[in-house]
Formats: structure tokens, C-alpha cells, sequence
């Protein structure tokens, strides 16, 4: 295999790591945003045993991306607040879309954990379409963990990126464990790593 090609393949690789961290910094962002929110509910309701509300839509500049969440349902019980989905889109200025979608999950507030069922997405980057799957996200706020449970599926462009266990720490450092399969097809012959 030619350094230029190796170098190439290592820039697409540089390329999904960067798109798996940038994933898990928004969906952590949410989580501390929201976070804040409940945090000012708390004190105007601690009385309230239980709360539940319906069609959230928010709308503002996330790291310098028009960035729209929709959440269905909320429900807070007994310092879990579980949501029915939440669907997340984000426009950058460069024209670049993350649509980001997942079925369920729930944020327990004692252990300041987190847990999203269903991950998918559509990314377009530079005109490149990226789809996203993972069937269980969690996220840890004692050591800014994000784990990728049960797996993610990355695929698009001339490539395609799955690994069983995927952990991000602090959305810097990424450990696959497990084992994993990156593919590239260039000119029509599949290349695996």
C-alpha cells in the first residue's frame, strides 16, 4: 500500500474518531444544559413528588451551530427523569447537518448517570453523507465517561467503521475494546483494517 494512500486511510480514521467525538461532547452538553434546568426546578418544586411534561422544543446556538432538540416526553420520578425519544439537528455555518435521533433514555440524578436506547443519525460532512447507529449510549459524570455499550455502526463516503465497545473519555481519549472492522472502498475493492 502506497504512504499515500495510508495517509489518506489515516485521515478518514482521524475523520470517524473526530465524528464520534463530537457526538458524544453535544449529547454531554444537553445532559449538563439540561441539568442546570432541572436544577433551578428542583428548588421551585421540591415538594413535588413527581413531574411531567410534554412537546419540549428548544431552539438555540450550540458551539456555534443552529441546533434544534425535541424531546416528546419527560418524566421525572424519584430522581430518574426518563425521556420517550429525543431528536437533535444541528446546522453549521458551513452547511455541514448532524441529525441526530434516539428512541428512549434516562438520566438518574443520585448517581449522575445517563442511558440513550436507539442512536441513529445522519451526518453530512463536505457534501459526504455519514449514517450513525448505536443501540445504547451511556454517559458517566464522575469521569466524564461516554460508553457505546453494545456498539456502533459509522458508515459512509468511501468507508464504514463498527466496533463492539467504544469508551470516550473526557471526549478526548477513545478505547475500542473488543474489537472492531474499519472498511474502505476505493475503486470498487473493499480495504479491512
Amino acid at each position: 500500500m502506497s504512504g499515500k494512500l495510508k495517509k489518506k486511510n489515516l485521515s478518514r480514521l482521524f475523520l470517524w474518531v473526530i465524528l464520534i467525538s463530537f457526538v458524544v461532547t453535544v449529547v454531554i452538553y444537553l445532559i449538563h444544559d439540561v441539568r442546570l434546568s432541572t436544577e433551578i426546578l428542583k428548588l421551585a418544586i421540591t415538594d413535588v413528588p413527581e413531574i411531567r411534561l410534554e412537546s419540549i422544543r428548544i431552539e438555540r446556538e450550540i458551539y456555534g451551530a443552529n441546533t434544534r432538540i425535541n424531546i416528546p416526553n419527560l418524566e421525572r420520578q424519584s430522581g430518574v427523569v426518563k425521556i420517550s425519544s429525543i431528536d437533535i439537528s444541528r446546522e453549521l455555518s458551513n452547511g455541514d447537518i448532524w441529525e441526530i435521533k434516539g428512541d428512549s433514555g434516562e438520566y438518574i440524578e443520585s448517581s449522575e448517570t445517563a442511558a440513550f436506547n436507539e442512536i441513529s443519525g445522519r451526518i453530512v460532512l463536505n457534501g459526504q453523507i455519514y449514517e450513525l447507529y448505536a443501540p445504547n449510549v451511556s454517559w458517566e459524570k464522575s469521569g466524564d465517561l461516554v460508553i457505546f455499550t453494545k456498539g456502533v455502526a459509522i458508515k459512509g463516503g468511501f468507508s464504514s467503521i463498527s466496533a463492539d465497545i467504544v469508551r470516550v473519555e473526557k471526549g478526548k481519549l477513545i478505547t475500542i475494546e473488543k474489537g472492531g472492522e474499519i472498511i474502505w472502498n476505493i475503486s470498487g475493492y473493499d480495504i479491512k483494517i
